[in-house]
């Protein structure tokens, strides 16, 4: 058999696997198309806490009570995929900052001031998250207004820890969100929606002497369909 003859027979398998992997990434692209209600571009606004869930008798240390919330924002991008009408699965890839504070009274001592005086100092502690979610929202109806529930698991991982040495802090972390949320575009004529969940993780975020310290998050954030 020829050289050509052997180029020609390449050739044609070449072309036949072309041909068969664009005939497959229309079909994937058609497909998709049907199913993808919307996609865009999330913001939010959290507080966050670390939360006690397990304490250690006779211990102490600067987060030994429950510390206070830290209010921080978040972004993030969104696709939902509309399978059975009216239940919709909604993944998104976002950043978010969890964590929280703590606000203590500590004396301190001068030259001037040998007995000291009181004051208060704030430790912030920020976890940062890539944090992957998986969502069912299902949709309804109140009156004139577009509903849809929110329930929901996350996986996250740290990428960077302030306040807390990151090599203390799980690198991953998996919880689970509820919440609601409300499409407004009707109303503003814009393809927006607003949701309120509550999110928690399913394991300690960070583990001491003096007990061990869930990630628990309140949310508020507005999608924008692109």
């Amino acid at each position: 058999m020829s050289n050509h003859n052997v180029d020609d027979q390449q050739g044609g398998c070449v072309r036949k696997s072309i041909a068969v992997l664009l005939v497959s990434l229309c079909f994937f692209s058609t497909a998709a198309a049907q199913i993808v209600e919307s996609y865009g571009l999330t913001f939010g606004m959290s507080g966050s806490r670390l939360m006690k869930t397990t304490t250690i008798p006779n211990s102490f240390g600067y987060l030994d009570s429950a510390p206070e919330r830290s209010f921080n924002t978040s972004l993030g991008a969104f696709v939902r995929f509309n399978l059975i009408d009216p239940l919709v699965i909604s993944t998104e890839l976002s950043y978010v900052r969890k964590g929280g504070q703590r606000t203590m009274t500590i004396l301190v001592t001068s030259a001037e001031s040998p007995d000291g005086y009181a004051t208060e100092y704030t430790f912030d502690i920020g976890l940062h998250y890539l944090e992957l979610s998986l969502n069912l929202e299902p949709e309804f109806s109140i009156g004139n207004a577009r509903m849809f529930g929110i329930a929901g698991l996350s996986m996250g991982t740290l990428i960077q820890s302030t306040g807390l040495p990151k090599r203390d802090i799980k690198s991953n972390a998996m919880g689970y969100a509820i919440g609601l949320g409300i499409h407004v575009g009707e109303v503003l004529r814009a393809p927006l929606s607003v949701s309120v969940k509550y999110g928690r993780d399913f394991a300690p975020a960070y583990t001491t002497v003096h007990g061990e310290f869930t990630n628990e998050i309140y949310h508020l954030g507005i999608a924008v369909s692109l």
